[in-house]
């Protein structure tokens, strides 16, 4: 959502921009735009958009950055001062620091909660696609090995669900692989294990959030890059239309299906 309200902002700036003149447009622009900054960077801590690292804190980054020279810039209307854009060089490289601290910070708490902790949508989809993001990596760090060791041991303490990947004893499959996983291996080692418990935290999911078109449309991406599951992901991709998607998620519901079918 946050691509639209970015066109929706750049809209109503070109409107004042053409109609505004003078030291009251000026103060009324800048009060807009720095109030927008503020929402975009609030709308990007609760959403965490991009789930690759690098493109998300540039992301992060150039929203808290916008905000900040918007800051700046009242300032000098208000005060007259001089020499702010040595503050805003200065405060630029801590901001940088600050987007990425808050941002694993907000990972790693998701990371640490189990279902019935996450209270929307968004923060399920960010826990579940940050284990997948560590299980793709080849080598994980000793950080993210003991995330996963631990969560999914917390997670095997309190289930009583049998058809639980933690609970079933037979080995499990992999299509996309087509070989079984090995249940000898440490958790962090099995592959086919983890994304078995990745597709349980989707059903999860998505049992509780039952509105969310969201998490219907990841978890068929899900299903059908991870797991080969043709079926049962077109299955969830129709799942997605009856939730009241939005036209970017009709959009995306029809990509995956061209991508699937293809």
């Amino acid at each position: 959502m946050i691509e639209f309200e970015m066109i929706f902002f750049k809209l109503i700036l070109v409107v004042l921009t053409t109609f505004l003149i003078g030291t009251i447009g000026n103060w009324i622009r800048f009060m807009i735009v720095l109030l927008s900054g503020i929402f975009f960077c609030i709308q990007y801590y609760n959403q965490l958009p991009y789930y690759n690292q690098i493109i998300s804190l540039t992301y992060g980054s150039t929203l808290f950055l916008f905000t900040w020279i918007s800051f700046n810039a009242i300032l000098v209307l208000l005060f007259s001062l001089k020499g702010n854009v040595l503050t805003i060089l200065i405060g630029s490289p801590i901001l940088v620091a600050l987007v990425k601290y808050v941002r694993e910070k907000r990972i790693n708490s998701l990371l640490i909660s189990n279902i019935d902790d996450i209270k929307s949508d968004t923060d399920s989809l960010i826990q579940i696609q940050s284990m997948i993001l560590m299980i793709k990596d080849s080598e994980l760090p000793e950080l993210n090995i003991l995330f996963l060791t631990g969560f999914v041991n917390v997670h095997t303490f309190d289930c009583q669900n049998q058809e639980c990947p933690c609970n079933v004893k037979r080995e499990l499959y992999d299509a996309s692989l087509n070989k079984t996983s090995d249940r000898s291996l440490p958790y962090h080692k099995d592959k086919i294990f983890l994304v078995h418990f990745c597709k349980k935290m989707f059903e999860d999911s998505v049992f509780k959030f039952s509105n969310s078109a969201t998490l219907e449309l990841s978890f068929s991406f899900f299903l059908f890059e991870h797991m080969r599951n043709i079926r049962f992901s077109m299955i969830e991709l129709e799942n997605s239309k009856k939730k009241h998607p939005s036209i970017l998620q009709i959009f995306n519901a029809f990509k995956y299906k061209k991508m699937i079918e293809t």
